[in-house]
């Protein structure tokens, strides 16, 4: 438990004297984390710069390097980071020796910019999103912006962070799910065709560090891995999975 922390808790059960128990918030000085969870000041995420119509993809590339994705989109930048201006605190127990136990931590909000540009790579629209939406926004805008198609004449390799599956590759009518080397397991293949539905899960959404999200792929016909393929990867390597899916799969897949 960090020090500043600690104090309030000390503080806080002092006033739980009387009490079997209280939780509450308090305000806490601003912070905010990158993707892969490294501090971040105001001024790199400054967004007073970003004008439709007239700013530059080089520009929003070198002014918001602290929450770029890396997800490489010449129509699109995909900003991502970690906000906290409030903890919370709970004290439970009696006031006596070894009777009381108690936490205090601070609370997290995901935050995504998506930023679409024009074939010029000039700013065309600016989204603000939380984390509740990210998917289904990242979606329409990827559909608004219009990438250029991706180039499946070679699998494309997606590398995830689940363990099993380890990556997928991705090809114009297969998707490959490449299995843990030390597995001994063949890698599963999957048809485009099958795929019903991509659904995100809140797996890992409570870390700081929101580098990683987790996700489901449905399908129609049960594989090795059931009628479910559960995964999770760094956003950039989701971002591609996301165009891939955009181009290729069925036009009634479901997107949640």
């Amino acid at each position: 438990m960090k020090p500043k922390l600690s104090i309030a808790i000390l503080i806080l059960a002092a006033n739980c004297v009387l009490l079997c128990g209280c939780v509450g918030a308090t305000r806490l000085p601003a912070r905010s984390m990158g993707p892969a969870g490294a501090k971040i000041e105001p001024k790199e995420i400054d967004l007073s710069f970003l004008q439709v119509g007239t700013t530059g993809r080089e520009e929003v590339t070198h002014q918001l390097a602290a929450i770029d994705t890396a997800y490489s989109n010449p129509r699109l930048f995909w900003g991502r980071w970690s906000e906290s201006r409030w903890g919370y605190w709970w004290v439970v127990g009696w006031p006596c020796n070894g009777c009381m136990a108690g936490d205090a931590n601070r609370k997290w909000h995901v935050r995504n910019l998506l930023v679409t540009f024009d074939e010029n790579g000039v700013v065309t629209s600016k989204t603000m999103v939380g984390d509740d939406r990210i998917w289904p926004e990242l979606h329409s805008e990827l559909v608004r912006a219009n990438p250029p198609s991706l180039d499946l004449s070679q699998p494309i390799r997606v590398s995830l962070t689940s363990g099993d599956p380890g990556a997928i590759l991705l090809g114009t009518e297969f998707m490959e799910f490449e299995r843990r080397a030390d597995s001994g397991k063949p890698n599963v293949k999957v048809a485009v065709r099958d795929l019903i539905r991509f659904r995100h899960s809140a797996k890992v959404e409570k870390k700081t560090a929101n580098a990683i999200t987790c996700h489901a792929l449905e399908l129609s016909q049960k594989s090795t891995f059931g009628s479910k393929v559960k995964f999770c990867g760094e956003a950039n390597q989701i971002g591609i999975l996301f165009q891939y899916l955009q181009q290729v799969a069925p036009a009634a897949m479901n997107w949640q």
